[in-house]
C-alpha cells in the first residue's frame, strides 16, 4: 500500500517562493539599466591644454603684392641700347660743379652683333647719345672699315666721354657737351688685323685709311649734330669730336661738320 507523499516544509516552500519571484523581477530590472545606461552620454577625456595652446594664435599678414610701375623713358633708352651694345645704368657724375650732370647715365664698352667693336675704356654717357653713338658704330663705321679696310674693324680708341670741363678745354665759358655725357672723342681705330689708324688729316694716312676716314667723316655729319675733326681747329687736329648737343630743344637744329 503506497504511502501519501509528505508535505513540503513551509520554510521550503517560502525560500522557493522568493527564488521565483527574484527570477522574474531580473529581467526587467536587467532591461531597464540596461536602457538607463544607453540614454548616458560616454565622457570624453581630453588632455589639459599647455599654456602654448592657451596663447592666441599668429597672424601673419600676407603683404600686398608690388605696385606696377610704368616703364620710363630712362629704362626704355637702356632696354634698346642693351641690344645692339654692352651697356649697364651708370652712377651720376659726383662733380664741384653742379652744372655737369648726365640726365640718364650709362656705361658702354662695346657693340655687339655679327663684328662688334670694342671700347678702349668703358664710356659713361647720356643715354640716348650712347644709344644714337651705337647705331652709328654698328650700322655705319664698321661696314666703312670693311669696304675700305677689306677687314672688320676691332676695336676704337676714344675719350671717356664723360669730362666736367668747358669748350675747348678753356678756363671759362660754356660747358662742352662732354659735361652731359652728350659727346664723344674718337682718337683711334684698329682693324682685326691689329693696325692702327691714327685720327689726324687725311694727307697723313694711307690711301685707303683716308677714305675709310673720310667717309666716316661725312657720315657723321648725317648720325650729328655737331662733328669737328682735323683742319676745323687746332684742338681738334688729333681726333673726332661728335655730339647732338644742338639737337635739344630744337625742331630743326642747325649743324656744324667741319
Amino acid at each position: 500500500m503506497r504511502t501519501a507523499p509528505r508535505p513540503w516544509p513551509l520554510a521550503v516552500l517560502a525560500l522557493i517562493s522568493s527564488l521565483f519571484a527574484s527570477h522574474a523581477l531580473a529581467g526587467p530590472i536587467e532591461k531597464t539599466l540596461r536602457r538607463a545606461e544607453g540614454n548616458v552620454p560616454t565622457p570624453i577625456f581630453r588632455p589639459r591644454p599647455s599654456p602654448q595652446d592657451t596663447q592666441p594664435p599668429t597672424i601673419t599678414e600676407t603683404p600686398p603684392p608690388p605696385a606696377t610701375i610704368e616703364p620710363t623713358k630712362a629704362s626704355a633708352c637702356l632696354t634698346q641700347l642693351s641690344q645692339i651694345a654692352l651697356a649697364a645704368p651708370a652712377s651720376g657724375p659726383k662733380e664741384e660743379d653742379s652744372k655737369c650732370r648726365i640726365p640718364d647715365p650709362v656705361s658702354v664698352k662695346a657693340t655687339l652683333g655679327r663684328f662688334p667693336v670694342e671700347f678702349s675704356r668703358e664710356l659713361t654717357l647720356d643715354c640716348p647719345f650712347a644709344l644714337a653713338f651705337a647705331r652709328f658704330v654698328r650700322d655705319t663705321v664698321q661696314p666703312l672699315a670693311r669696304h675700305h679696310l677689306d677687314q672688320p674693324l676691332a676695336s676704337i680708341g676714344t675719350g671717356p666721354g664723360y669730362t666736367c670741363r668747358r669748350r675747348n678745354n678753356a678756363p671759362s665759358g660754356k660747358l662742352s657737351e662732354h659735361a652731359f655725357g652728350n659727346a664723344i672723342d674718337m682718337v683711334t681705330f684698329r682693324p682685326a688685323n691689329g693696325a692702327v689708324l691714327n685720327v689726324t688729316s687725311p694727307s697723313q694716312m694711307q690711301q685707303d685709311q683716308a677714305r675709310f676716314f673720310s667717309a666716316l667723316r661725312t657720315a657723321a655729319c648725317g648720325s650729328f649734330t655737331t662733328v669737328l675733326g682735323p683742319g676745323s681747329n687746332p684742338a681738334h687736329a688729333t681726333h673726332l669730336h661728335l655730339d647732338l648737343g644742338r639737337s635739344k630743344d630744337r625742331k630743326n637744329p642747325y649743324r656744324i661738320c667741319e
